[in-house]
């Protein structure tokens, strides 16, 4: 989770590498209601510290993906989307702009 909602992440060397689960005491922490406060705050300090680190620094690439991360099947170019959007608004449109 970011932020506490559920986010899609794109799998970037620097997510690679810092991982996306917490390690097995961590977890264990969490589950425990008498540390579980004290563990947020933690990891809350942890990513603020990571956000701060990749908001100003070119080189460090965390990318959120959204929900229809899912549904690309692949990488256009613009000018081939925006054909197809004025085909389809011509088709239902008539050739009539409004």
């Amino acid at each position: 989770k970011m932020s506490g909602t559920n986010a899609s992440v794109i799998r970037t060397d620097d997510v690679a590498r810092g991982g996306l689960r917490v390690n097995p005491v961590f977890a264990w922490l969490l589950r425990a209601p008498a540390t579980r406060t004290l563990m947020r705050a933690a990891l809350l300090t942890r990513s603020l510290n990571r956000y701060k680190r990749a908001a100003f620094d070119d080189s460090v690439q965390y990318w959120q993906a959204g929900r229809g991360v899912d549904s690309i099947d692949a990488i256009e170019p613009v000018d081939d989307i925006m054909r197809r959007f004025e085909a389809a608004f011509e088709a239902h449109c008539g050739g009539t702009e409004k």
